[in-house]
């Protein structure tokens, strides 16, 4: 009795096992698959690309909505890409509208070093003239206030030596400051730098890039936030995390992670627990701890509705739903305060027509300016946590996970 009992076990266990192996290799190859058909399309050339300072003059014959969206205080940010739209300032403005009709806050877009200074050395004043009527119009027209993204440096610096490199930075913070800084408060300095995609200093230079972008930042907007952003579910991201709050010190205001449940997360369910610890980390950080004095965000998360029948526009409803609930949980384990930003990826398609590109999918709205069956339900995300904090009717306990003591 005693081996039949102790084969069922066993059996049960290999069974629980290989269940779990299966979906963890699923998952793997379905990131895997995904990485590989974004990498190749934009290996080939055949995403959006344009150059702003050629359609700087379409604003001046643009005008302000007649009825301006009300700003809101909502602590929700969406981010757009004007590329998508080849930098049209009319369709820009299309998907400005739709912005500010989800009742968003915060509008987070690049200022792309590769268009504002080309060759890293003269300021192309018409791409500065586009950037700048761009979220002007933003602000002034439709009501939410601008996040700078900076990012994608021209070709050139790649070539650059460590010291030129981050002279060339200098340059380029300075002059984004100079001709736009009174326009934002709210600056990305570096996007994933534990992200071996999107890494462009080395590891040895990154605490210095931010030092140096908040130095320029802060001494011309006395009043302004720096945020870095971090991919979780990435291999070491914790790591490179403390590693990079622990050397930058008070450079880095807020601390934002970039999450993708369902597309870009190796996890089998929509887990938010690490940034649940991380919350906890900050609210009960004594003086001293590299959490103290942080603020949190999540500053990218959505779903992308890439495969017909399969990825579908319910499917990104329901994230949305799911996502409401777990940021009243990571609310909760910040404590009255909450997080700063909820931060959703993106407003618009970059190409609805894209076969399996995860990338090119993940808007509210179609590149034809059709609105999804999630735009609706973030309405309502928006509605109802995007200024509340009220967490009287949650009750949970949570506890802080060791790798995130210092």
């Amino acid at each position: 009795m005693m081996g039949t009992e102790m084969r069922r076990r066993l059996f049960t266990l290999f069974g629980v096992g290989a269940a779990f192996a299966l979906v963890r290799f699923s998952r793997l190859l379905q990131v895997g698959a995904f990485a590989t058909v974004a990498g190749v399309r934009r290996f080939l050339g055949t995403s959006a690309s344009s150059h702003p300072g050629a359609h700087a003059d379409e604003w001046e014959r643009l005008r302000p909505p007649e009825k301006k969206p009300i700003a809101t205080l909502s602590r929700v940010a969406i981010t757009h890409h004007p590329w998508y739209q080849y930098h049209r300032a009319g369709d820009a403005c299309i998907c400005l509208a739709e912005a500010a009709a989800l009742g968003v806050g915060y509008l987070r877009s690049d200022v792309r070093w590769k268009d504002v200074l080309p060759d890293a050395k003269s300021p192309d004043e018409d791409a500065f003239r586009w950037y700048r009527s761009y979220f002007t119009a933003v602000r002034d027209w439709y009501g939410m206030q601008p996040l700078f993204v900076l990012s994608e440096a021209p070709n050139l610096v790649n070539s650059l030596d460590d010291k030129g490199r981050m002279s060339a930075r200098r340059f380029y913070v300075e002059q984004v400051v100079a001709r736009l800084g009174d326009l934002c408060r709210v600056y990305q300095v570096l996007n994933e730098p534990n992200n071996p995609v999107f890494r462009f200093f080395p590891k040895a230079q990154q605490c210095e890039a931010i030092k140096v972008a908040a130095q320029v930042i802060k001494s011309r907007v006395p009043r302004s936030q720096i945020l870095v952003n971090f991919l979780e579910d990435l291999p070491t991201w914790r790591q490179t995390l403390t590693r990079i709050l622990g050397d930058c010190g008070s450079a880095i205001d807020i601390v934002a992670i970039d999450h993708y449940p369902g597309t870009w997360a190796l996890s089998a369910t929509a887990d938010w627990s690490s940034t649940i610890e991380i919350a906890s980390a900050i609210r009960t950080a004594a003086s001293g701890s590299i959490w103290a004095g942080r603020k949190l965000a999540i500053i990218e998360t959505g779903y992308s509705t890439n495969i017909v029948g399969l990825r579908t526009e319910r499917h990104q409803s329901d994230y949305f739903v799911s996502l409401e609930q777990a940021t009243k949980m990571i609310d909760l384990a910040m404590g009255a305060r909450g997080i700063d930003l909820l931060g959703l990826y993106e407003i618009c398609d970059e190409n609805s027509a894209v076969r399996f590109d995860p990338e090119a999918h993940f808007g509210l709205v179609t590149s034809s300016f059709k609105r999804k069956l999630a735009f609706q339900t973030v309405q309502g995300l928006c509605a109802r946590i995007g200024t509340s904090k009220d967490q009287s009717t949650l009750g949970a306990c949570f506890v802080l996970d060791s790798r995130f003591r210092d």
